[in-house]
């Protein structure tokens, strides 16, 4: 199949790699479910037009993946690296992610996220890594956990969403000798293509 070559991250379950045309379909559906879009602070996408701008959008970025099953080639999330606003000159990355609500509470998310901070660390090369999530996202908390990292404390008011609500972002890091220290979580995942 197409989408096989264009692996980049491998975990027990999912292929991490670069979005491609034709999976515009599972795309749409990400980003037009408010149950998605809201715990992650983003507008959701209310048309077809808006969906494939953002899609065209997100096909060359560089930091952004399709979280793909590997049983159906069916993408069911995206993950992707971004700039560590918070860290000042350092050689740091944050990363954020959204999963198809009908494949939550199944631990690909966890798997993906492992598959990210190995790349971080193995091949981009970064000293630290930053996540969070707001406070009434309690699933996140738990995948943010599950994979290591360590909570930093809580931004009061950190977040106006859209639709004006004003949310504590809770904050999340790993080191690279933390991400060391703990090899066994990140044993299972590949890196495919540097």
């Amino acid at each position: 199949m197409f989408w096989k070559k264009k692996n980049i991250m491998e975990t027990p379950r999912l292929y991490l790699r670069k979005w491609i045309k034709d999976d515009f379909g599972d795309f749409k559906d990400l980003m037009m479910n408010p149950e998605v879009s809201n715990p992650a602070g983003m507008n959701p996408v209310d048309t077809e037009l808006r969906a494939r701008e953002l899609f065209e959008r997100s096909i060359p970025e560089e930091g952004t993946f399709a979280i793909v099953l590997k049983e159906s080639g069916k993408a069911v999330g995206q993950i992707k690296f971004q700039d560590d606003f918070r860290r000042y000159k350092v050689n740091s990355i944050s990363i954020g992610y959204e999963l198809n609500q009908a494949c939550w509470g199944r631990g690909y998310m966890p798997e993906a996220l492992a598959a990210m901070v190995k790349y971080a660390f193995e091949v981009k090369a970064v000293d630290i890594i930053s996540i969070g999530h707001f406070t009434i996202n309690t699933q996140s908390k738990r995948v943010i956990e599950k994979v290591g990292f360590h909570h930093e404390g809580t931004m009061r008011m950190g977040f106006k969403r859209y639709d004006g609500a004003v949310l504590d972002d809770e904050l999340y890091s790993m080191t690279k000798a933390e991400y060391l220290a703990q090899s066994e979580i990140f044993s299972n995942v590949q890196v495919l293509r540097r």
